[in-house]
């Protein structure tokens, strides 16, 4: 509501680009809606011009108090200092929460828990495969893997089945560069993010559960991740 204000009121001949910037800006971003209910994170690249926004707006509205009610023209640098004090003062009110890490954030839940967790996973992994086996896991573990992976959303398309915005339309397999269906797969990783997003997407839950994943025994855990070893797997 601050950067919308202060976008209307910098509507004058001196400062009119920003507003024309930062509100033309802010409509080509909200073309793209999918992430909006969430979070927004392509809009950081706009937050600059809604300061200078707030900014002007608010140099312009302290100015514009000074003639209305016939203040001192020391006012002028005081009402300034005073917003910026009560900007510090709103900002204090997370400040332990911000040098803790513990600040909440709607992101939250599609971070990983615990990066520690992942690197120990991926010794693991890596530790028991060779470069041409296929490890079934999603890509916040896989790029540390030494081997052929995919992700859930991957195996899925791979299948032939719908896997949500990324694969709506599943590709030929000429488009891949190894098998990556989940029965091909010596190990199928499990992590927080694959239960918080990708197996939501599309039929990603129903082809993991098609391929009896749910049977695979579990041979490795490490916090929140954890690897199953498809019993039927043999060495190609």
């Amino acid at each position: 509501m601050a950067a919308l204000l202060g976008c209307l009121l910098c509507l004058r001949r001196r400062t009119y680009i920003i507003a024309f910037m930062a509100l033309g800006l802010t409509f080509l971003l909200t073309q793209n809606r999918q992430n909006l209910p969430l979070f927004y994170y392509q809009a950081m690249i706009v937050f600059p011009l809604l300061a200078l926004a707030i900014i002007f707006g608010l140099q312009f509205l302290s100015s514009l108090t000074v003639r209305k009610f016939s203040l001192p023209i020391n006012a002028r640098r005081v009402i300034p200092l005073v917003l910026i004090a009560l900007s510090l003062a709103l900002g204090a009110r997370n400040l332990l929460a911000v040098l803790s890490g513990n600040l909440p954030t709607r992101v939250a839940p599609w971070v990983i828990s615990s990066p520690t967790d992942y690197d120990e996973a991926a010794k693991w992994i890596n530790a028991h495969t060779d470069a041409d086996d296929l490890v079934i896991s999603y890509w916040t573990l896989g790029w540390q893997l030494k081997c052929h992976t995919a992700d859930v959303l991957t195996a899925c398309a791979w299948a032939g089945r719908p896997a949500g915005d990324y694969f709506p339309t599943p590709p030929s397999h000429d488009r891949f560069r190894w098998d990556s269906g989940i029965g091909s797969a010596k190990y199928f990783v499990l992590t927080d993010l694959d239960q918080a997003w990708a197996l939501a997407q599309g039929d990603a839950l129903a082809n993991v559960r098609d391929s009896g994943v749910d049977n695979w025994p579990l041979v490795y855990s490490c916090g929140t991740t954890r690897v199953l070893e498809n019993p039927k797997w043999k060495k190609k």
